[in-house]
């Protein structure tokens, strides 16, 4: 990714995080490029903190990381791991979730939403968060839908996709204590499409003896949607609620 590539996708994320909190006053705006594993841990840490709490919360974070792939814990003692990451050129790192591989980067806007009490839907964990990122996306002026997309990777029919093309994958979570249960729904959010992702993610399945052949035809990232003329009038003013 280029400087202006990389400028845009600054611009971007602070642009999402300022309609974010016009959405959802409280929510956490994290956008230190923080070591990887301890980024994507601290989506169990604010689960596990709101599962402590007696009152019903709904707590929202925005985030990015630095350059890694994510995959579900079940695969952390594989012995292919190490190939995988030398293969791909960039650490592996695990979440609780499930799915496959996916990139993170500064390429990429992570959007977690937590929910416990009466805010839980444990039988549609995905709904409140896609109603998030729809709310968010028709902000920026453009719609989308859940829906399964043909050649993505990581493909799921809770997909957030605009014109047939992924945006957005999700992954969902229940955590359990005592009585007391947290929905963890997380969003990855292509702020740029970099090709480069899906040659790493196919690398690194293919290593854990997964069949992976995925299409850069079947994504696409905010800065296409928008176009340089959307772009420019994002604006500079880069403050926002740091967390």
């Amino acid at each position: 990714m280029d400087a202006q590539d990389q400028t845009r996708c600054d611009a971007l994320f602070h642009a999402l995080g300022t309609k974010l909190l016009g959405i959802a006053p409280d929510a956490i705006i994290h956008d230190a490029l923080a070591e990887p594993q301890a980024a994507v841990d601290e989506d169990i840490v604010m689960a596990q903190q709101a599962l402590g709490e007696s009152a019903p919360l709904k707590l929202v974070r925005l985030w990015r990381n630095r350059p890694c792939l994510v995959l579900p814990r079940r695969h952390a003692h594989s012995p292919a791991i190490g190939e995988a990451s030398a293969l791909a050129g960039m650490p592996v790192v695990f979440r609780k979730s499930g799915g496959r591989c996916v990139a993170h980067g500064p390429h990429i806007a992570n959007l977690t939403l937590i929910l416990t009490g009466d805010h839980t839907a444990p039988r549609a964990p995905y709904r409140p968060l896609l109603d998030l990122l729809g709310s968010l996306f028709a902000s920026m002026g453009f719609v989308g839908e859940m829906r399964s997309v043909s050649g993505a990777h990581c493909d799921g029919r809770h997909n957030f996709a605009v014109d047939g093309k992924k945006l957005a994958g999700t992954a969902a979570l229940v955590m359990r204590r005592g009585e007391r249960q947290a929905v963890l729904a997380h969003a990855s959010i292509s702020l740029h499409f970099i090709a480069s992702d899906l040659t790493a993610i196919m690398q690194v399945e293919r290593a854990l003896g997964f069949e992976a052949d995925y299409s850069a035809q079947s994504h696409v990232g905010l800065t296409e949607l928008l176009g340089n003329a959307a772009l420019s009038e994002i604006g500079t003013d880069r403050e926002t609620c740091l967390a």
